[in-house]
């Protein structure tokens, strides 16, 4: 089968989830919007919740795949935030719902990845080790996954920008600061 005929399916259940719940949406909406059988749907989908699996999958390896600018941690927060934000409704509905640990895989695996670009080229020219760098990096994608958690469980009202140019500000230069304390420790 052409691999138009998923997109086709993923792009409906993209465009219904952005109009109501998870669990209002059946396999017949989704037949229905796209415009295929349902033996179709069974080709690709095991069910709705291998739809939402697929979904962020396909989310976490275009963030992995992707060439960021890592010098600017608030840059990398600021557009894993507003791609959040711009799918609001549709990360709200699954958050309220069973599919929520896909959700917050997505938003885990997405903050490891921009927290070891960022802490990887902070550590340039300091002395520190990849456990080290790792313990770093680990702290910001904890963070970063926690305050994302609590944007999004108190209904993503407001648009990310000032939260996270504020939260840029805050923690210019702590990373470099804290590799070399560490380094030193190592002395």
């Amino acid at each position: 089968m052409p691999q138009f005929t998923k997109k086709a399916i993923v792009d409906s259940f993209v465009k219904l989830l952005n109009q109501k719940p998870l669990n209002q949406i059946t396999v017949k909406d989704i037949v229905e919007d796209c415009g295929v059988s349902r033996k179709t749907f069974y080709y690709y989908y095991q069910d709705t919740c291998a739809l939402v699996e697929d979904l962020f999958l396909a989310g976490t390896e275009r963030i992995l795949s992707s060439e960021t600018d890592s010098s600017s941690l608030e840059t990398v927060l600021l557009d894993l935030s507003h791609q959040l934000y711009e799918n609001r409704k549709l990360v709200l509905h699954v958050y309220n719902s069973p599919e929520r640990d896909h959700l917050e895989e997505y938003i885990f695996r997405g903050a490891e990845k921009t927290a070891m670009d960022f802490v990887r080229k902070q550590a340039e020219g300091i002395p520190c080790r990849e456990d080290q760098i790792r313990m770093l990096a680990d702290w910001y994608m904890a963070a970063f996954a926690g305050l994302a958690a609590e944007w999004i469980r108190h209904g993503m009202k407001d648009p990310p920008d000032s939260y996270i140019h504020d939260l840029g500000r805050l923690l210019r230069g702590t990373s470099r600061f804290a590799l070399q304390n560490i380094a030193d420790g190592d002395k």
